[in-house]
C-alpha cells in the first residue's frame, strides 16, 4: 500500500471554552507541519465568555489569556503562506476545529478560510454509535500504543498525536467489530447490516443510497402457548430463524460463499482486541436445527431454550404455509443467499430469499422507527426484489401468546424524487448542508409531495412542483416552510 506523503498535510487543533462555536470562545490555535516540524501556537482573548470553563481539560487559565489579542488579517495571510494552508489537506479529528475556525473568521471579518481543505479523519473510524463516543483521539492512541497522551490537553501536543495516529492508519479505515479493531483496506466488502449502526460508513460507500420505505402490514398470526418464553440474549432470533428455515425446507447457500467470506476477511488486519463487555454462550445445532449446548455448564439453560424452540416448531405451520404460498408463491426458497454490490463494495446475506422475493426475520416488532435501522440492509439484500419482514411481537408473551407479523416493505417512489434532488452533485459545496436541511424539512412536512428546485437561500423565491397533480408555481422559500400545500389540488 502506498503510504501517505507528509508534504500533503498540515495538522490543526483548537482549544475552546466549550462545544458551541456560537456561544463559546476560541482559546487557542495550534498548527503542525509534519514534513519540517514547523509549529505555531497562539492564544486568543475572551470575547464571548467572562471566564475560562475548560481549564481542567486544556490547562488554559484566564490569566494566560490576559495579554492575548484578536487574530488580524495580516497574521492570517502569514500563517496561510508559512504553513501552506491553502495548498495542503488540513487534518482535524472531529468537526469542532473547523466549526470554531469558521465562526471566528466570520465574527472578525477575516478572509482565507474559504481556501482551507479540512479533512476530518475521525470519519475513518468506523464504529457503532456507542463506541464512537469513546473513540477519542487519546483513547485510540492508548489502544494503538501511540505515546504522548497527556492528562491535560495542549494544542501542539494534540497536533503531534493526531499526526502519529493518522500515520498509523496510513490511509486505511479503522473498523471496530466483534470487540476487535481492524485496519480495513478498500477491497473489503462491508456487510450491509453494519451500515445503520456505524454512522461513518456513509463516508466510505460509493453511491451511498438513501432508500425511503414504508411498512405495510400484510398478515398477523397469534400462536398460543404458555411454554413460550423470551430469553435475555439474541438467542431468540437464532432459534426462531432455525425453525422457520427448517419448516420451509430452505436451501442453505452459505457454504457456497465460504471461500469468498474467508478471502474478504483477509482485507482486515487486526489492530487490537477490545474487552468483551458481555458473556456469550457457545451453541450449535443438530440435524433438525434444534439448539444443543457445547459446554456442560450451559446444558440446563440450553435445554430450556430447546423446549421453547420445539414448541414454536410445533405451532407455526400456518405461518409457514402463508410464507410458502402467498409470499414466496411456491418458488424455491434459500437461506443465507449472498447479494454483492460490486460498485459500492457492500455484501448482504438474506435470511430467506427466492428469485423474486426476500424475507428478513427480526425477533422484535418492526415499526416505522425500527425500519430506519434496517433499511440499508433491506436495500442491498433486495437488489430490486420484493421485500417482506417477518417480525415477532413479544408484548403478549405473559398471556401465553407469541405474535408473528408479516409486513411488506414499500419503496415510496415520491421520496425517490426528493432523494435525487438532495444528492445532486451540481449544488455548490457551501450550500449543500442548508439545501439538504431545507429539502428534508419540505419532504417531511409535505409527506414527499412537494418537489423544490432553484433554491439558494430561505429569503429567495424557489420553483415548487406538486408531485400529485403536476402543478408548478413560484413561492418564497420561507413561505413554503410554513405552508407545504399545493395551491391547486391541496395535495388531495
Amino acid at each position: 500500500m502506498k503510504g501517505i506523503n507528509d508534504k500533503d498535510y498540515v495538522v490543526l487543533d483548537v482549544e475552546t471554552n466549550g462545544t458551541s462555536s456560537i456561544r463559546h470562545d476560541l482559546l487557542s490555535l495550534s498548527i503542525y507541519k509534519p514534513d519540517d516540524g514547523k509549529m505555531y501556537n497562539r492564544f486568543f482573548p475572551l470575547e464571548l465568555n467572562n471566564f475560562v470553563e475548560t481549564t481542567y481539560i486544556n490547562g488554559i487559565t484566564k490569566k494566560m489569556l490576559g495579554s492575548a489579542t484578536p487574530l488580524t488579517q495580516d497574521e492570517v495571510d502569514t500563517i496561510i503562506n508559512e504553513f501552506e494552508l491553502d495548498k495542503r489537506n488540513i487534518l482535524i479529528y472531529g468537526n469542532l476545529d473547523q466549526r470554531f475556525i469558521d465562526k471566528y473568521f466570520l465574527r472578525h471579518k477575516l478572509k482565507g478560510n474559504e481556501k482551507f481543505k479540512f479533512y476530518n479523519f475521525k470519519h475513518d473510524i468506523i464504529a457503532q454509535k456507542i463506541n464512537l463516543v469513546t473513540m477519542s483521539k487519546d483513547n485510540l492512541c492508548i489502544l494503538l500504543d501511540i505515546d504522548g497522551v497527556n492528562e491535560v490537553h495542549s494544542g501542539i501536543n494534540d497536533c503531534i498525536l493526531e499526526w502519529k495516529l493518522y500515520k498509523r492508519l496510513n490511509g486505511r479505515k479503522l473498523l471496530v467489530k466483534n470487540e476487535k479493531m481492524y485496519y480495513m483496506n478498500d477491497d473489503y466488502y462491508i456487510p450491509a447490516s453494519y451500515i445503520a449502526f456505524h454512522p461513518n460508513m456513509k463516508y466510505h460507500i460509493k453511491n451511498f443510497p438513501n432508500p425511503s420505505y414504508k411498512i405495510e402490514s400484510v398478515k398477523s398470526f397469534e400462536i398460543k402457548s404458555f411454554l413460550f418464553k423470551k430469553f435475555d440474549t439474541n438467542i431468540n432470533g437464532i432459534i426462531i430463524e432455525k425453525v422457520i428455515n427448517n419448516k420451509l425446507g430452505a436451501i442453505d447457500k452459505f457454504d457456497e460463499y465460504r471461500n469468498f467470506i474467508i478471502e474478504n476477511a483477509k482485507n482486515l488486519e487486526l489492530a487490537v482486541s477490545l474487552p468483551r463487555p458481555y458473556h456469550t454462550i457457545p451453541i450449535s445445532f443438530d440435524e433438525q436445527g434444534f439448539v444443543v449446548p457445547q459446554r456442560e455448564e450451559d446444558k440446563e439453560f440450553i435445554d430450556e431454550v430447546k423446549g421453547v424452540q420445539e414448541k414454536i416448531s410445533d405451532s407455526i405451520d400456518e405461518v409457514i404455509n402463508y410464507l410458502k404460498e402467498k409470499v414466496f408463491k411456491n418458488e424455491t426458497v434459500y437461506t443465507q443467499n449472498l447479494t454483492l454490490n460490486k460498485e459500492s463494495k457492500v455484501l448482504a446475506f438474506c435470511d430467506l430469499s427466492s428469485d423474486s422475493t426476500i424475507v428478513e426475520i427480526k425477533a422484535y416488532k418492526v415499526d416505522k422507527e425500527r425500519l430506519e435501522h434496517i433499511k440499508y440492509q433491506l436495500y442491498y439484500e433486495a437488489d430490486g426484489r420484493d421485500i417482506y419482514v417477518l417480525h415477532i411481537n413479544w408484548n403478549k408473551i405473559k398471556k401465553g401468546i407469541l405474535e408473528f407479523n408479516i409486513s411488506k416493505i414499500i419503496d415510496t417512489e415520491v421520496n425517490k424524487n426528493i432523494k435525487t434532488v438532495v444528492r445532486n452533485e451540481t449544488i455548490k459545496s457551501d450550500l449543500k448542508n442548508t439545501y439538504r436541511c431545507y429539502l428534508d424539512s419540505i419532504a417531511r412536512k409535505s409527506e414527499g409531495k412537494i418537489y423544490v428546485s432553484n433554491y439558494k437561500s430561505i429569503n429567495d423565491t424557489v420553483d415548487a412542483s406538486c408531485l400529485v397533480c403536476g402543478h408548478n408555481w413560484k413561492i418564497k422559500a420561507e413561505d413554503l416552510y410554513k405552508k407545504t400545500k399545493c395551491p391547486k389540488c391541496r395535495n388531495k
